[in-house]
């Protein structure tokens, strides 16, 4: 995968986002945001991690060469969340989209600037034609963060229920997105 930095913004008035390659140095931050309850609630496998257990999948991942993982940083260079496409399959044009939040950046709008500028990179730079996500049925916030952007349901399964967002439905939604060089 491309290693290329991006930087968005959704407005003149959005803060500056970066999105930056993830490496093994971001596990000690992962970790830290793991620590939170209501994080832990919806990460199931990976809650109890150690940061070297993280590190070395974050290692993996980038080795395999099958995700795009991003660390977005705000202006300031602090740490917001983590955003991945994951399974990218070139042949059918797909993904699966993933985000983690900083737990003291809930709220504040900084995880759906940033997951459009990854919608950005999926659908003009890798030429992806649909995304998908699972959501928590427990995790409305993170529903109405996908809805936010375009994703719409496509499905339940057990305690998940299935997102889906495809490069219509993302022109759609993203007329106020540019780019900030």
């Amino acid at each position: 995968m491309s290693e290329s930095r991006s930087t968005i913004s959704e407005s003149k008035d959005a803060p500056r986002i970066r999105l930056r390659p993830l490496n093994v140095d971001d596990a000690e931050c992962l970790h830290e945001w793991m620590q939170d309850n209501l994080t832990r609630s919806f990460l199931s496998s990976y809650a109890s991690a150690t940061k070297e257990e993280i590190g070395a999948f974050i290692g993996r991942l980038r080795e395999d060469g099958r995700d795009l993982l991003r660390m977005v940083e705000n202006e300031k260079g602090d740490p917001v969340a983590v955003l991945a496409l994951r399974n990218i399959n070139k042949q059918r044009k797909t993904a699966d989209t993933e985000a983690l939040v900083n737990p003291k950046m809930r709220g504040m709008g900084v995880g759906t600037e940033a997951k459009m500028g990854l919608l950005r990179i999926a659908f003009e730079e890798l030429g992806l034609k649909k995304l998908f996500a699972l959501v928590n049925k427990l995790n409305p916030a993170s529903l109405r963060y996908l809805e936010k952007q375009g994703y719409r349901r496509s499905g339940e399964m057990d305690d998940q229920i299935e997102m889906i967002i495809t490069l219509e439905d993302w022109k759609q939604n993203s007329e106020g997105l540019r780019p900030v060089l």
